[in-house]
This record gives C-alpha cells, structure tokens and sequence, in this order.
C-alpha cells in the first residue's frame, strides 16, 4: 500500500473499482435473478416485508404501489441487495489488518 499515492494512481484505482462493482453486481443479477424470482419463499419474504413496513413507509414517502408491484420490485430488486451485502463485506474485509 502506497501511503503517498499521488491523484493519478488514485483515480486509477477508484475507475478500477468502479468498474468492478459494475461488472460485479451485473453478473450477480443476471445470474441469481433467474434463479430466485417468484420462488415462493421469495414472494412469502416481500409480502412480509410490504404487510410488516413498507406500505407505510410508501405511502410516508407518497409513493403509491399496490402490494402486487410492490412485491414484483422487491424480488426484482432482491439480487442486487445481496450484491451490495457482498460489497460491505469486501470492504470490511479489506479494513482488516
């Protein structure tokens, strides 16, 4: 680790990981998407979630979904969750000393 990286080398590493995560997190949709969509106990998980908070959430937020959208945009959604898990995790791992 260079402690005195000049800006050049820092923005390479930051396009570095940015195209990474991209890559990353397109590959883990694409891949897990299919596997898990309408699973049934994906669908009980984001009917769960919209019963338990996210009815009301929306609607504090003035979002208007019906509870078949809602639960269409959380196993849509649900891959990419798990991506971004996977990032902290990375993170966290590289904070490590």
């Amino acid at each position: 680790f260079n402690e005195n990286a000049t800006a050049q080398e820092l923005i390479c590493l930051v396009i570095f990981f940015s195209v990474f995560w991209a890559v990353t997190f397109s590959t883990i949709v694409i891949i897990v998407l299919p596997l898990v969509y309408d699973k049934p106990w994906l669908r009980v998980v984001s009917e769960r979630d919209y019963e338990r908070s996210a009815k009301k959430d929306l609607a504090d937020l003035g979002y208007h979904m019906t509870k078949e959208e809602f639960i269409h945009w959380h196993m849509t959604f649900w891959p990419q969750t798990q991506a971004i898990a996977l990032q902290h995790l990375f993170g966290a791992v590289i904070c490590l000393p």
